[in-house]
Formats: C-alpha cells, structure tokens, sequence
C-alpha cells in the first residue's frame, strides 16, 4: 500500500505569481516504508514539487515529524524521540503502522 492524499476542499489551490500552491493531506499507511513515501506531481495534478511545508495534523500524529526530502522526491517521516527508532531523530522503522497519521501540506509547484 502508500500513502493517501486527498485535496483539501475549499480552494485549496492558488497561484502566486510563478508559483502554484495546492493544499493536500496525506495520510500513511499500515507499511511505512524506509526512505519514505514517494509521492510524484501527478499524484497531486501539479507539473513538479519544489517542496511541501507542514501546515497542520492530527492528534494522533503528535510527536512524529514529516517532512519533504527533496532529493530523493519522498515524504519521510522522523520520531524525536527514541521509542520508535535507535535514537532521537530516526526515521519510522519499516514497517511501522503509520495509518493513523494525518497531516495537511502546502505543496509548491511551477505554474509554468
């Protein structure tokens, strides 16, 4: 399985200058997968990703950090702590069931 994304209603895409901003939430699954989860501008009806910013989650994401990896075009997910990892600021172990995570993003892509 991946990762769910759906827009968030509403509007929730706009242009800012050269720039398209589009909100979504993506939400894991029950296999998180090391190195991430691979999410590609079509999955998003955007021509690119330059990045994605946190806006918001959930509750029962608390404590564990996505963000955008740029290079490797993946959404990793962080545990600060060492509960879950071999060490503060470790990536979900694979395999970790992350379907109750839920997190909205700002997702910047080209207009053009």
């Amino acid at each position: 399985m991946a990762a769910t994304i759906a827009n968030v209603s509403g509007g929730s895409e706009n242009v800012l200058g050269r720039l398209r901003v589009k909100m979504v939430t993506i939400t894991g699954d029950a296999n998180y997968p090391t190195g991430g989860y691979a999410i590609t501008a079509a999955q998003l009806g955007l021509r690119g990703i330059l990045g994605m910013v946190l806006f918001g989650g959930v509750s029962a994401a608390a404590g564990f950090t996505p963000f955008w990896n740029t290079t490797t075009g993946k959404l990793m997910i962080m545990d600060p702590t060492a509960a879950s990892g071999p060490g503060p600021g470790s990536e979900l172990p694979l395999n970790t069931n992350a379907s109750t995570y839920t997190w909205t993003f700002l997702v910047f892509s080209l207009d053009s």
